[in-house]
């Protein structure tokens, strides 16, 4: 999946809509020339299938560098934020232990620092906002809660807007955040 990532990178950064254009798209034959890894991109009959907010992400990463290790630097990055979050949203003696089944799980190392799979960038915001809905549902504060609700909508609709998996999310948060649930607008509106 990696080269599919830096490919879409690269014909954004260059004006073509990976949502229009197969990577097969003749019009992209110049720019497949100067892309070593176009033999190893996965399904190139396919247009993007990937939402808005991976597709900037992949344009961003493309602009400073298509070297690999970037990629997976970020994603690596991305999923130690997640386990410092996960810290926080699990709490207790044993928080360590159970965070740790997260962090050394094999999978998980090869799937984002290994591999370079871009899923810690979902799972980061999505973690953010199961936080933030923890905090709400502990805050007795009429305003702070207005806030934490703002703000875990926004971490969903971030996570929606990566991967759509987090879309599963929004019927319990709808329950989680009562009349406060109206702030969910903001998760859909952050993709479109």
């Amino acid at each position: 999946d990696l080269w599919r990532y830096q490919w879409e990178g690269k014909i954004q950064r260059a004006g073509f809509n990976p949502y229009v254009y197969a990577p097969n798209d003749p019009v992209l034959e110049p720019l497949r020339a100067e892309f070593e890894q176009w033999p190893k991109i996965n399904h190139p009959e396919f247009r993007a299938i990937y939402p808005p907010g991976a597709e900037i992400l992949f344009a961003g990463l493309s602009a400073i560098s298509d070297h690999v290790w970037l990629y997976k630097l970020f994603f690596t990055a991305a999923d130690l934020a997640t386990i410092a979050l996960l810290l926080l949203l699990l709490g207790g003696k044993s928080r360590y232990a159970d965070v740790a089944w997260y962090a050394w799980n094999p999978l998980v190392v090869y799937s984002f620092a290994g591999a370079a799979h871009f899923d810690s960038v979902m799972l980061l915001p999505m973690t953010a906002a199961i936080l933030l809905i923890t905090r709400f549902e502990q805050s007795s504060d009429s305003r702070r809660r207005w806030h934490l609700a703002l703000a875990a909508s926004i971490a969903l609709g971030l996570a929606i807007s990566v991967k759509l998996v987090p879309l599963l999310l929004l019927l319990p948060c709808l329950f989680a955040l009562g009349y406060r649930a109206v702030s969910l607008g903001v998760s859909i509106g952050i993709p479109a």
